[in-house]
């Protein structure tokens, strides 16, 4: 993230940047010692030995963005200047620049003039309302892709009959989703439909679209929105396909939504607790609550 002053310095914001250029970061990330720099400064591996594929800027980025993905550098840590990477990678400082510039555009860095560069704390926002997962990751600019795990009809359990309306012994269509944003999964949506609200769900492409977006089209007239919100421990498979520790909480999304007098889906939604917060805005006398999700990713 390139952060840019007012005045006589915004004119610059188009040009290169120098080491750290900016002065209020866009999600409020400030360093946060009393003189204005934190008081650790990351350390950086040293380049590796013998031959390695593809340019140095893009071998040093991956070093980076690996301290960061393992969580060897948390948020808010000061990372190594241009002059020092240059001189530990044996680099030149435009090499070491162009490497941190990329970083800083991707959202893992944030550079500020006069002071240096900072992993970031990747802060994105996720509304409860009912919209795409897809549309707010491509709102960040970023990349969506998902990778489909079920895609089927069955008999759903006797809870999930119930949420839906059907009869016992009835069946469901089921779709399981796992949402990536730039290769790093978020989301882990596990869905049951009730058939005769979209009778045509089992025929639409998931790597295309969402199942949001597919039942807001088909059904636009939502009546009610049903949402619980709990934090629990993950199972093995769902550590397994987010990516973390059994130990690392989720925060776990369960909603139902009725349209056109029937109950249409039930969904879980499942996010590392790590990478996302709940926060609710609100203003007494109002008659609804306006709600939002944060995510951090890595």
């Amino acid at each position: 993230m390139e952060l840019v002053r007012s005045g006589k310095d915004k004119d610059r914001s188009k040009e290169p940047a120098a080491e750290g250029q900016a002065s209020q970061p866009r999600h409020g990330f400030l360093p946060s010692s009393s003189s204005g720099r934190p008081a650790h400064i990351a350390g950086l591996p040293g380049r590796p030995s013998g031959a390695t594929p593809g340019p140095l800027y893009d071998l040093l980025k991956r070093s980076i963005v690996s301290q960061i993905e393992t969580g060897a550098w948390v948020p808010g840590v000061r990372i190594p200047s241009e002059n020092e990477i240059a001189a530990l990678w044996g680099l030149s400082r435009q090499t070491a620049n162009r490497a941190l510039r990329e970083l800083s555009d991707s959202g893992y860095i944030t550079r500020i003039q006069g002071v240096g560069s900072f992993v970031d704390d990747r802060r994105y926002e996720s509304g409860l309302e009912l919209h795409s997962i897809a549309d707010e990751v491509a709102a960040r600019g970023h990349t969506h892709r998902a990778e489909i795990l079920a895609h089927e009809r069955l008999v759903p359990p006797d809870f999930v009959a119930w949420s839906l309306g059907l009869t016992p012994g009835g069946a469901a269509f089921h779709s399981r989703i796992l949402h990536y944003e730039n290769d790093m999964p978020i989301q882990l949506e596990d869905r049951y439909v009730n058939p005769a609200a979209d009778p045509g769900y089992l025929d639409t492409d998931f790597t295309q679209t969402t199942p949001a977006k597919r039942l807001l089209s088909v059904l636009p007239d939502v009546a009610e929105v049903e949402q619980a919100i709990e934090a629990a421990l993950p199972g093995p498979d769902e550590a397994r396909l987010l990516q973390i520790d059994l130990g690392e909480p989720c925060l776990f999304v369960r909603r139902r939504t009725w349209a056109r007098s029937m109950s249409v889906t039930l969904v879980t939604l499942t996010h590392p607790g790590q990478r996302y917060r709940l926060v609710i805005n609100f203003r007494p006398g109002m008659n609804g609550t306006q709600s939002s999700l944060s995510a951090k990713i890595g």
